[in-house]
């Protein structure tokens, strides 16, 4: 883990999703939002639908 990077295991799946959609339109600013522009772009709904249920059900901190 690294610290500047935030943790996402057991994060709301709702919230993740809703996130990624935000980066993907490029609608969330700030942070290491542009970074997170670029990783966004290429993802599909099915994909983004995907990585929140996964990182949704891992333990936090895991």
């Amino acid at each position: 883990m690294t610290p500047i990077y935030p943790n996402l295991a057991g994060q709301k799946e709702q919230y993740l999703i809703s996130a990624l959609k935000a980066y993907k339109s490029q609608e969330r600013k700030g942070g290491n939002a542009a970074v997170m522009w670029g990783l966004a772009a290429g993802l599909s709904e099915q994909d983004i639908e995907d990585l929140a249920a996964y990182y949704a059900s891992l333990e936090p901190g895991s």
